[in-house]
């Protein structure tokens, strides 16, 4: 049972691999190290998303957008943790929302945060900020306009909210993120025997062939005449 449990901790895991390796590219691709870029995350969510989620978002927000864009990510959260509290949602799906928001310049996406943006008001402010006509802006200037948008709704919607890090809701999210972390750092460590498990798996699965063979041309059909006859015998206890 041990060993099932380990062996799930780091099938669950593997997917970190590849989000850590991404997040560190991006990372310092904007001038910022992995541990850097990730402490002001996990700042950023008071501790209340997953360091998985956390890399996961900023990747999204990286590629949908740019790079700029995804070190906007831990400013925004701290408007998005009231927001959290006051709609009952998960701040998770509150980040989620915003990278999706904002890269697909959707309004319906961004109406999770409680607010009501439209792409003319983010055309008018891309259009301020870079000082150029509106016919003339291109989707990352679209996207940075409607961030500016966002961001400003989010600090006047929760100016008047408390702050919301010592709430037992907050707590509670703290408690499931860290157990999120531990899982996954322990799955991770756990990586290189798993993989030295399936190398070895992968070894006999030649020797297994005739067996496989055997089952698929012999047993088969005698399971599947039993299923028939089964069946028959059913039929004929109902009729």
């Amino acid at each position: 049972a041990a060993a099932a449990a380990l062996g799930k901790l780091a099938i669950d895991a593997s997917p970190v691999e590849g989000l850590q390796s991404a997040f560190e590219g991006l990372a310092e691709s904007s001038g910022s190290s992995m541990d850097e870029m990730l402490s002001a995350l996990q700042r950023g969510s008071s501790g209340m998303i997953s360091q998985r989620d956390l890399m996961m978002s900023y990747n999204q927000a990286a590629q949908l957008v740019s790079t700029t864009f995804a070190n906007q990510l831990p400013d925004a959260m701290q408007y998005l943790g009231k927001v959290s509290a006051a709609s009952g949602q998960d701040m998770g799906f509150m980040l989620d929302s915003l990278v999706k928001g904002v890269g697909r310049l959707s309004p319906m996406i961004l109406d999770n945060l409680g607010i009501q943006v439209n792409l003319a008001e983010a055309t008018e402010r891309a259009a301020e900020m870079y000082g150029v006509e509106a016919s003339a802006l291109d989707k990352a200037q679209l996207q940075a306009g409607m961030m500016d948008v966002v961001l400003q709704k989010l600090a006047k919607n929760t100016a008047a909210m408390p702050d919301v890090a010592d709430s037992a809701t907050a707590g509670l999210a703290r408690m499931k993120a860290t157990f999120q972390d531990i899982k996954d750092r322990v799955g991770t460590a756990l990586l290189p025997v798993l993989n030295t498990l399936l190398t070895l798996f992968a070894g006999f699965l030649p020797y297994l062939e005739p067996l496989l063979q055997a089952f698929e041309t012999h047993l088969v059909p005698l399971l599947q005449a039993a299923a028939e006859a089964f069946g028959d015998f059913l039929g004929e206890i109902m009729t």
